[in-house]
């Protein structure tokens, strides 16, 4: 349930209703990368999928303050064509949100996939952020 305020003239009803703001989002100290690679040479379709799926989620991660932020690359690694790169506010990186992400992935209701009719996770870092900035 989305809070509310409202501003209120003295001994009347609510005159204007505001979202409540969004908490401002905090410089991130972790990034964790993972690094995918498509089944397909283009990598479209997984593309596709993680910004239907993952990003979805991290949309409401991020609107939390759960995540600083998130990106999708391509490339060509030598065994990777896609990563994903995660920012979190906290030292912990996901440790320190699983709980309340697995909230998060419970509510998700996946669209196409599933991830290894696309592709695979071949590996992940995670990487201090220089100054602990965005």
């Amino acid at each position: 349930m989305q809070r509310r305020r409202f501003l209120v003239a003295a001994g009347t009803a609510p005159l204007l209703a505001l979202p409540a703001a969004a908490p401002a989002p905090q410089p991130a100290v972790i990034e964790e990368w993972t690094f995918l690679q498509s089944l397909a040479e283009d990598p479209a379709a997984l593309v596709a999928f993680l910004e239907a799926n993952w990003f979805a989620m991290d949309r409401i991660a991020r609107a939390r303050g759960l995540i600083s932020h998130y990106r999708l690359r391509t490339g060509a690694g030598p065994d990777w064509n896609v990563v994903v790169i995660v920012g979190y506010p906290q030292a912990a990186g996901y440790d320190g949100i699983r709980a309340d992400f697995d909230a998060i992935r419970a509510a998700h209701r996946p669209v196409g996939g599933p991830l290894a009719s696309l592709g695979r996770i071949v590996a992940s870092r995670r990487l201090a952020v220089a100054g602990g900035s965005d």
